[in-house]
């Protein structure tokens, strides 16, 4: 079926397109210069059809309602924007291969929405998603993104468009941008689960964060049994110590909490992994030539104690770098702002009373 024209669906009932019910989908195509608006109170279903969208579809206070019982069905062609959108799927997947927009609420009724390669963008001001569990829920088998901006003004375990972070933070954040896809990463403790997060705040951070994150028995890695947060900084992942670790009864309520100095710009799940607070566990050498890989001589664990020093002297024992707080800023192999040679150095880490110091060396590789 090919629509063209301006084509006002105007109506409180219910518009069904459901040709071909017993076997298989049909498609509603909306036709270069057409448009199609779903004006305020219309619910407008589209069952066992795909859409495809040359033209211009527009919705106002209104919900776009997505059904079938016989296979999947595809979202494709031109961008557009919908203030409600309902899927109801069984269990059948909606596959999405254009942009979309929801204004208000995504509701999750049965099946999957997998979002391929695209970004399904929630509205600013009150864009949520409702209804996600294991057997309801968004997937990204490509790659693709939900995007929700929110304004974070000193958030209190906000959870912006429902998106399954939790963020506290007593400085105001601005217009932050979140970022939630599913695809597991390799991390060295071993696979993440099938959800990460990237947070984009709109202005600088100097306090600590508390995050929570919450996942999906569907998404988790058979072979882990217990999970911590891990962070993307500086090109590596890195765990953070977890503070809190949820023992569910209910599978839609697995989550992890952590505290993180800064917003990092990725966020995962993943297995658990103890580090031995020794000298056996920090690099005995780095490569600082900017390529975006081991720049910087990282003490895997220095984040839980923050009030440690580390000095680093060379070889005559002059001081080259001298930081308290090295978690936030470690050596990246200069001196006064000099690139130093290949050469090998000597550091000490000093922590606050109860923890005896270590001594060892670190070497320079260019």
């Amino acid at each position: 079926m090919t629509m063209k024209g301006h084509i006002p669906v105007l109506c409180s009932l219910i518009f069904l397109i459901c040709w071909n019910n017993s076997y298989g989908q049909g498609n509603l195509v909306i036709d270069e210069g057409t448009v199609l608006n779903i004006s305020e109170g219309t619910a407008f279903t589209i069952r066992n059809t795909h859409l495809i969208n040359h033209g211009d579809l527009t919705s106002e206070n209104s919900t776009l309602h997505l059904m079938t019982r016989t296979g999947d069905i595809n979202l494709e062609g031109n961008a557009f924007s919908v203030a409600n959108l309902a899927i109801e799927a069984r269990e059948h997947t909606v596959n999405l291969a254009t942009t979309l927009e929801v204004r208000e609420e995504l509701k999750l009724v049965s099946g999957i929405l997998d979002l391929r390669a695209s970004e399904l963008l929630l509205g600013e001001s009150s864009g949520r998603i409702t209804g996600e569990s294991n057997q309801n829920r968004i997937t990204a088998s490509d790659g693709g993104e939900i995007v929700k901006i929110a304004e974070l003004i000193s958030p209190n375990r906000n959870n912006p468009g429902n998106l399954g972070i939790e963020i506290t933070c007593s400085e105001n954040l601005g217009r932050t941008e979140i970022r939630r896809g599913h695809i597991p990463s390799s991390l060295p403790a071993g696979m993440s689960v099938a959800r990460y997060f990237r947070v984009i705040p709109g202005a600088p951070v100097s306090q600590n964060v508390q995050l929570r994150f919450y996942f999906l028995d569907a998404e988790k890695n058979e072979e882990t049994e217990k999970h911590q947060i891990w962070k993307k900084s500086r090109n590596r992942w890195q765990s953070l110590k977890t503070e809190a670790l949820s023992a569910p009864t209910d599978p839609m309520s697995n989550w992890v909490s952590g505290i993180d100095f800064e917003l990092a710009p990725q966020y995962i799940v993943g297995p658990e992994q103890q580090l031995e607070e020794s000298l056996g566990s920090i690099p005995s050498a780095f490569t600082p030539n900017a390529d975006g890989v081991n720049d910087y001589f990282e003490i895997p664990w220095i984040q839980n104690h923050p009030e440690a020093q580390v000095s680093i002297f060379d070889r005559w024992g002059e001081l080259i770098f001298r930081e308290t707080g090295y978690h936030r800023t470690p050596w990246n192999g200069k001196h006064k702002g000099k690139t130093l040679p290949s050469s090998t150095f000597f550091y000490i880490i000093r922590f606050p009373a109860g923890k005896a110091p270590l001594k060892g060396k670190i070497s320079i590789v260019r």
